[in-house]
């Protein structure tokens, strides 16, 4: 079986970072463990994974799980730091497209006053990859990310997800 990815030329440097930040009413010791593909079901409406290993069969250090992307891709997940409440970054290889550290920062501004900051660094290694990280930025991430606050308040404060358009 041959595979062919489209490489484009290395060049130093050339990566693609995203910042936001999204604040919630709740402490990161609440916050946090939702932060876990297997608890992100319980209040993202959209989400699918497939764990493919974990201890605790829950977030964990070096816990590996699949997803499929909206273009059919599959991406490769692996938790590469896991400091609860404070701090859970991932690193995602998407097929031949890309790879992507995705860190994800709790900090109590207040009491029960959370920040959670959002920060993304995407390589693209493929003409496709390249493509998708152009038309992403930090507008189209803060977007999603509001979305996901919405998500995630309305499960914190009622226990069950929020309900959409469509969806019974």
């Amino acid at each position: 079986m041959e595979v062919n990815i489209d490489y484009i030329p290395w060049e130093q440097g050339k990566k693609n970072i995203k910042n936001a930040k999204i604040l919630l009413e709740f402490p990161p010791s609440e916050i946090f463990p939702l932060l876990c593909p297997v608890e992100e079901y319980k209040w993202f409406p959209i989400w699918s994974c497939e764990m493919v290993y974990s201890q605790s069969g829950k977030a964990e250090q070096n816990a590996v799980f699949l997803t499929h992307e909206s273009d059919g891709t599959i991406a490769v997940e692996t938790i590469i730091t896991y400091k609860p409440p404070k701090l859970i970054e991932f690193l995602t290889v998407k097929e031949t497209d890309s790879v992507e550290r995705l860190s994800i920062s709790l900090t109590e501004i207040k009491n029960n006053l959370t920040e959670l900051k959002w920060t993304s660094m995407a390589i693209a290694y493929s003409e496709k990859g390249h493509k998708k990280e152009q038309n992403s930025n930090d507008r189209t991430c803060q977007v999603f990310l509001d979305e996901r606050r919405k998500e995630l308040d309305y499960y914190l404060r009622n226990h069950e997800m929020i309900k959409k358009e469509g969806k019974h």
